[in-house]
């Protein structure tokens, strides 16, 4: 997560303040436009993230429950939304810890690998690749997450690594924090709410609902029909002459 660098209160009002020159009457409110930002952020930070691997937007849950179902069955529940690439890669690793206690070195850590269960039942006919608590699996159902070859391993806890989304709808949102965007397409960002923004606004009027009858009534047509009679002038030169009847 940052710890320096731009905030999105600061984002939200340069944003602002650009709307309010073109339309200085623009009816948007803050939490609008808020919404906006993060809608665009997320997906371009999903992007970024996609095309540079680092561990930069990597966010590390180190004690996430498991759960057993009725059929015997270990899971976990995400615990947060995350980003959804090919293969579940927006969830990075689960571990979890051979022996109990808080101090173990780091070789006790066991590290699932990731499985479907239409590609479960392939792997029990190999042994190398079998499920077992030294070479565990784990599938994505949704938010919840799967286990196995660990059915049989007292394991209270994992260790998860995810990439988090942003959540446009968080109510605990610190817009005084630094926000954790890439800073080198901040104007990208920026550029993308303003399109969108003034093509809200610049919807021409006949094309917005407000409930009115603007029709006007329809025009009333004169036909005219024009019949053509000739004579003859003085030199013996024929002359047309049109006569309108309405």
């Amino acid at each position: 997560m940052a710890v320096d660098g731009v905030t999105l209160r600061y984002i939200l009002y340069d944003i602002l303040r650009d709307f309010r020159q073109r339309h200085a009457q623009a009816d948007i409110s803050e939490y609008q436009l808020l919404y906006w930002i993060l809608i665009h952020a997320d997906r371009l930070r999903k992007l970024h993230i996609q095309k540079i691997d680092s561990g930069e937007y990597l966010v590390i849950y180190p004690t996430v429950s498991v759960v057993t179902d009725s059929n015997d069955n270990k899971y976990i529940v995400l615990p947060a939304r995350i980003y959804d690439y090919d293969l579940d890669k927006g969830v990075v690793f689960i571990t979890y810890d051979q022996r109990s206690g808080d101090d173990n070195p780091v070789f006790t850590q066991i590290t699932f690998g990731r499985t479907a269960p239409s590609k479960a039942k392939r792997l029990q006919y190999r042994e190398e690749e079998a499920p077992s608590p030294d070479n565990p699996y784990f599938y994505r159902v949704g938010d919840n997450i799967y286990f196995l070859g660990v059915e049989n391993v007292s394991m209270p806890t994992v260790e998860v690594g995810i990439l988090q989304a942003l959540n446009p709808t968080s109510l605990t949102l610190d817009i005084d924090q630094p926000f954790d965007f890439p800073q080198d397409l901040v104007p990208i960002l920026k550029r993308q709410v303003l399109d969108l923004g003034l093509w809200v606004l610049n919807v021409p009027e006949d094309l917005r609902n407000d409930g009115a009858n603007t029709q006007s009534p329809t025009q009333q047509q004169k036909f005219i029909k024009t019949s053509e009679q000739t004579k003859t002038d003085s030199q013996g030169n024929q002359i047309f002459i049109s006569e309108q009847q309405t």
